[in-house]
């Protein structure tokens, strides 16, 4: 019996067991990605346990695990697969990249999925940077990122342009966001020297969240260039090349001929010319554009060497760009060379340099806007019956006033040199697993020297004694230093941690100096021993010093809830020592709604991301060098010079501006055709800087001069507005495809009241002594046109008329009791964007790209001039044969004697649309190039600023100005080129 019962308990214990462990068995397998390569490091975990193992070099992984279980395989960059265990004992996995999460960008101090990104930021699509050969990157910005408002200062050949993103927020001028190359920043105003064609991406920063980490220089966004690497393969040389011409763009200035000319100065001055002169006229007209504007010729080229393995990678290019001015005498010429080099020298240390070296060559056109020295004021000033040459081929100076800007552009010269060296050597250390040290040592460098000769002979050059060489030089270096510890940290399958602690050190120094030289003996001899005479030296330099000590964290939770937090302290030299460091912070977080149970198998729904942010960050551009400090200049004082007079008075307890903004956020992806993101935000800079005329009392001549600058609380600077982004792929196949996209941006600038005079009531606006003619304050925006509005012309008489303060009609002009502010009018445009068209079909594609700015308001004093009868000697307008003549007439143009002012007739609408740039270009079937031995064949047609719709009467709608006069316009540029992969 006993027998039995052992029997039976045996029989027992092992049901036990098999119905205990039986279930549970080793699965085995590769994990590949799908070209077929192992992909070692994949996680793989039995869902809902904390049972997992890594695949090992080979792919290959082993674990236990129960059937009707679930094997959960994840590796960054490849989505997450589910794989439920059945009978089998084998599962191999091929992973399938997450196009989100692979693709990296970069934001502050490091490289983040776009997938886990909570903050706002824009990327310009890398096709536009390599396929757009322009002098200056700032150019391809324009219209190519929502929120960036792009206005170009003037035409000239790497002329640098404004950037502001997301509004204006200093009264001061200092809004524009800082750039960084590499990780070294450089200022914007330096692109000339660089080359945009080695650039790979940019970035744009534009919320307080995506910022916070720069700190007191965040508060205007921040734009991030990273240049070409190599990649691992077989090594690849490319040739870029182009040639074209531009030419003058259509403009709204219709001027008279010479027959057209003569018969107007009758009406003024009537006896001027017989009527047979009137009728010589008409074959002996100048058309003065044809003699000082130009077709110009633009070259590019540029070779590349790139290649590398899984350790190193190689990046090697020169380049050489030309580009003549439309103008003569103006142009640039520009030659580079750049190195990139990365290499693991050891499992744990990989080091590299990232190095570019250019020397650039301007010529500059005297662009002086309304200046009768300038060729572009001349072009449509100088009287239309003038011959530019004298009958024995010299020029002619008898062109109806002062001389001829001839002189300007053959005989004497402008020119600036500029050295230019960006570059940083990088060490990365893995100090443990996710654990690591990285060190940046970076330097901008440049150095640039100004000539302008005037030769004696010349009327310029016999204003002085015998001619004149102005020689100015400065030198700028940026020495930045930044290291910081990275950590990355996962809990399980669903806690995703990376930290971020570190500093930032920047040690900047400017030395300028000049020399006035005069008295030459030779005519060409325009060289500093030319001249007998120095008669001016002037100098000065400038220290700054700037630290920054951040920590970041990012968090994911479950692939799908991201967040940030982000604070920095940081400290600028420029400031008092007992307010010069400063605390900020950003906060964000996002919610990948797209990967939730109930849309992760929708048809319709490929990405769809909720963000909000929120931050605090400054605006240290404001205060300018040395803020705190007070300035003396040399006055005169009993027939001698002494530092008597204080030039800038500051208060000492002066701070950077302080930027508060919020951010709300949509990213789609949908049907896997339409792609975009809106964003709304509000953005508020308090604090604000103002510089003040110093009172005549604080100088011993009572001459005042100079400024006073301090903070204030009495007003907020508001920005808030709405940006839309969108892409649709219309048709997409594999030889054919159509899309169309565009961006779309709002911003509401508002200077609103903060604050209560000494009586304790609410303070007003009042008019901006920075700004000509605006208004600041009382919910307006920043820069709000503040004038004496045009009532018309007297039918009965021809005088001007004018609108009072309230509104009543009168013909005296007052601008000190009359001015009005005129809501809504500014000349920056509140609503700007871009939009484009690209189509391809069997190597063969057409790209169209639109820019625009909407109700921008400029002041066009071009037509002061050519619409104004006191310069009768001059060219005028076609529209000034529209004068006033007779009692009863009905025109806009007053009688003559009557002096135009500088009211609201001069003020116009400047919205213009663009046609930035268009494309036809052809690709070369890859099996066709291949059997030449190439890797790839492009080649291209391309105009640039090819037509603009606009109502501005102006040369150019697009430039930065408020008192738009005579400007250098952009050109338009025609251009064929290649590019060749070897």
């Amino acid at each position: 019996m006993k027998r039995k019962f052992n029997g039976m308990l045996t029989l027992f214990l092992a049901l036990v067991v098999q119905l205990t462990f039986a279930q549970e068995k080793t699965i085995s397998g590769t994990v590949t990605d799908e070209t077929g390569l192992p992909l070692p490091g994949t996680t793989v975990l039995v869902k809902g346990t904390t049972a997992g193992v890594s695949a090992d070099f080979d792919g290959k992984y082993s674990i236990q695990a129960s059937p009707n279980q679930i094997l959960m395989f994840s590796f960054v960059g490849y989505a997450t697969q589910e794989i439920t265990v059945g009978t089998s004992n084998s599962i191999d996995v091929v992973m399938a990249e997450d196009v989100e999460s692979l693709e990296e960008v970069v934001v502050a101090f490091r490289k983040v999925s776009r997938a886990t990104i909570s903050g706002s930021s824009a990327a310009i699509d890398p096709v536009i940077i390599d396929q757009t050969p322009v002098a200056s990157v700032d150019q391809l910005l324009q219209g190519n990122v929502t929120g960036l408002n792009v206005t170009a200062n003037n035409g000239n050949p790497g002329a640098s342009a404004e950037v502001i993103i997301r509004g204006e927020g200093s009264p001061t001028g200092g809004s524009e966001p800082i750039f960084f190359l590499d990780g070294v920043r450089i200022t914007g105003a330096d692109f000339r020297a660089l080359n945009p064609q080695d650039f790979a991406d940019i970035n744009v920063l534009k919320d307080g969240a995506s910022t916070a980490l720069y700190g007191a220089r965040g508060g205007n966004g921040v734009i991030l260039i990273t240049s070409k690497k190599g990649k691992p393969g077989k090594g690849v040389i490319e040739y870029q090349g182009s040639v074209g011409y531009g030419s003058l763009p259509q403009t709204n200035l219709d001027m008279m001929n010479a027959e057209q000319f003569r018969i107007y100065r009758n009406f003024l001055d009537p006896g001027t010319y017989t009527d047979q002169e009137i009728i010589e006229a008409r074959t002996e007209s100048t058309n003065w554009r044809d003699v000082f504007f130009r077709d110009p010729i633009t070259t590019n080229h540029q070779l590349s060497f790139s290649g590398g393995t899984e350790t190193s990678s190689y990046y090697i290019s020169g380049g050489y760009y030309s580009q003549d001015g439309i103008i003569e005498r103006s142009g640039l010429e520009r030659t580079s060379l750049r190195v990139n080099l990365s290499n693991d020298v050891k499992d744990w240390l990989t080091i590299g340099t990232n190095f570019t070296v250019s020397y650039a060559s301007e010529k500059l056109a005297d662009d002086f806007g309304v200046n009768t020295n300038s060729p572009i004021t001349q072009a449509f000033f100088n009287e239309p019956d003038r011959p530019a040459f004298n009958d024995d081929g010299s020029i002619n100076n008898n062109v109806g006033f002062g001389f001829n800007a001839l002189e300007q552009t053959r005989l004497n010269f402008d020119k600036r040199n500029q050295i230019k060296i960006v570059g940083d050597v990088f060490a990365r250390v893995n100090l443990a697993r996710n654990f690591n040290y990285n060190l940046t040592l970076g330097i901008d460098f440049r150095e640039s020297e100004r000539e302008r000769f005037f030769k004696p002979g010349t009327n310029l050059g016999d204003q002085q004694d015998e001619g004149q060489l102005l020689i100015t030089n400065a030198r700028n270096a940026t020495i930045r230093h930044t290291s910081n510890f990275d950590y990355k940290l996962d809990i399980g399958d669903k806690h995703r941690f990376n930290f971020l602690l570190g500093m930032d050190f920047e040690r900047f120094r400017n030395r300028d100096s000049g020399i006035d030289i005069q008295n030459f003996a030779f005519t060409d001899l325009g060289v500093p021993n030319g001249g007998t005479n120095p008669v001016d030296i002037t100098g000065d330099q400038d220290n700054a010093t700037f630290v920054n000590y951040f920590f970041n964290v990012d968090y994911t939770f479950n692939n799908k809830y991201n967040f940030t937090g982000s604070v920095s302290y940081g400290a600028d030299s420029d400031l008092n020592a007992l307010n010069r460091f400063d605390w900020f912070y950003g906060l964000s977080g996002s919610w990948n709604i797209s990967r939730e149970e109930f849309l992760v198998n929708s048809s319709w729904v490929d990405n769809l991301k909720l963000r909000a942010s929120y931050a605090l960050t400054g605006n240290n551009q404001s205060a300018g060098s040395y803020a705190s400090s007070n300035f003396l200049t040399l006055d005169q004082y009993g027939g001698e010079s002494a530092l008597l007079s204080l030039f800038a008075i500051n208060d000492p307890s002066i701070s950077w501006e302080l930027v508060t903004d919020y951010n709300i956020g949509l990213d789609f992806r949908l049907f896997n055709r339409v792609t975009g993101n809106i964003d709304v935000y509000h953005k508020e800079t308090s604090d604000l800087t103002f510089a003040e005329p110093v009172p005549s009392s604080t100088t011993i001549t009572g001459a005042g001069g100079g400024t006073v600058t301090r903070n204030t609380d009495d007003y907020l600077i508001v920005n808030k507005g709405v940006e839309v982004q969108l892409a649709v792929d219309v048709l997409k196949g594999d030889n054919y495809g159509i899309t169309l996209g565009g961006n779309y941006a709002y911003n509401l600038n508002e200077v609103n009241n903060n604050g209560v005079d000494d009586d304790g009531n609410p303070i007003e606006g009042f008019q901006d002594t920075n700004l000509s003619s605006a208004w600041f304050g009382d919910g307006e925006a920043f820069g709000t046109w503040y004038l004496v509005r045009f009532a018309g012309v007297n039918p009965a008489n021809g005088d001007a008329l004018y609108y009072d303060a309230d509104g009543n009609i009168t013909n005296v002009y007052n601008e000190d009791d009359n001015s009005v502010i005129l809501s809504g009018k500014s000349n920056r445009a509140p609503i700007n964007g871009g939009f484009f068209g690209n189509f391809k079909w069997n190597g063969f594609e057409l790209d169209a790209r639109f820019s625009f700015q909407y109700d921008k308001y400029m002041s066009n004093n071009t037509r002061f001039f050519i619409e104004n009868p006191n310069f009768r000697t001059s060219n005028q307008a076609v529209s000034m044969l529209d004068i006033w003549r007779n009692p009863g007439d009905i025109t806009t143009i007053p009688r003559d004697g009557v002096a135009p002012q500088f009211d609201s007739r001069l003020l116009e609408n400047a919205s213009f649309l663009r046609l930035k740039t268009l494309t036809l270009s052809y690709n070369l079937p890859s099996k066709f190039a291949n059997s030449v031995g190439l890797q790839g064949l492009r080649i291209f047609a391309q105009g640039q600023n090819l037509l603009t719709w606009t109502e501005y009467r102006g040369l150019d709608p697009e430039i930065n100005s408020r008192f738009d006069g005579f400007s250098y316009p952009v050109p338009r540029t025609y251009l064929v080129g290649v590019n060749i992969k070897f």
